[in-house]
This record gives structure tokens, C-alpha cells and sequence, in this order.
């Protein structure tokens, strides 16, 4: 049995949305969330618009005994071209390696106030028979987690490009 859930995140940036764009395409932001997340391992890219950024992560303890050790998320982003105001919108991805756990949809980044909002609107699958629902509320809680953790790196990011 498949568990759907639609997850809906928001991280604000303290940065007009080029500003933003060109931090979260930055090698050393990613750097500094694999730091502040206490990845084992990571990896940042970005090609001809595709953002891909892969985490090896801790599993937490109340999974570990289902997933092992440790949580390898892959997270693959498609950006357009910016618009006049230097919003982009894209599609995204983000999976666990080896587990049928998967978040997809669009995201976009746009102006909102003296700052920029970027918005993670998809469906998150858990194709695990019995057990999906239950995981699927851990798995939304872990994304919210990662979100609030690019945000605040983000604050001290930007503060330190100035």
C-alpha cells in the first residue's frame, strides 16, 4: 500500500531572489547545511540549470532498525531561466537512495517583501505496505527539519556575503 501525502515548505531568505538563487546554487552553502546537519558525506552540482545535492545523514533511531545506519537523500532541482524580478520556477525531486521514499513537485523562488520566499509544493510517497502512513508523518517532519536548517544557515550566509 502506497501513503500520499502533499507537503508544502517555505524557507524565507533574507535576499532579493537572485541574491538567493546564487546562494543556494553555491557550493560553500551547501557545505555549511552538510555542517550544520552533521552529513557523513555530500555532494553539491549544478549543470545546465539541474541542481543536484546528495546527503549522507544519520538514519534516526526510531527507523534505523527499517533503514540502517544511515539515509542517503538525493535532491534534484530544475530551474527555468529567471523572470524580470529574478524569480525562477523549477521541478524538484528529493528520494532516499535504495528506499521508496520520494517527494516531488514544483518549486519556486519569488520576491516576498524585502526578501525572497522559496516554496516546495509536491507529493510525498511512502511505498512501504503497512508502515507507510506512519513513516510518511516522520518523513515530512525530517523534511521541515532540513528546511528550517537552510534557512538558518542561510541568515548566516548572507550575512557574511556582505
Amino acid at each position: 500500500m502506497m501513503a500520499d501525502m502533499d507537503v508544502v515548505s517555505n524557507v524565507d531568505f533574507p535576499a532579493q531572489p537572485a541574491r538567493a538563487f546564487a546562494m543556494i546554487t553555491d557550493p560553500v552553502f551547501h557545505d555549511q547545511v552538510a555542517e550544520r546537519t552533521h552529513a557523513r558525506h555530500h555532494e553539491f552540482t549544478l549543470a545546465d540549470g539541474l541542481s543536484r545535492v546528495v546527503r549522507v545523514l544519520e538514519a534516526p533511531s526510531s527507523i534505523a532498525k527499517l533503514v540502517g545506519p544511515t539515509l542517503t537523500i538525493v535532491e534534484l532541482v530544475e530551474w527555468g531561466d529567471p523572470a524580470a524580478d529574478g524569480s525562477r520556477e523549477g521541478t524538484f525531486t528529493v528520494s532516499v537512495d535504495g528506499k521508496p521514499v520520494t517527494w516531488r513537485g514544483a518549486t519556486t523562488l519569488a520576491p516576498q517583501g524585502d526578501g525572497s520566499v522559496l516554496t516546495y509544493a509536491g507529493e510525498l510517497t511512502v511505498a512501504i505496505p503497512f508502515l507507510g502512513k506512519a513513516l510518511e508523518k516522520q518523513a515530512a517532519e525530517a523534511l521541515e527539519a532540513m528546511v528550517e536548517v537552510q534557512r538558518d544557515v542561510a541568515v548566516t550566509y548572507l550575512a557574511g556575503a556582505q
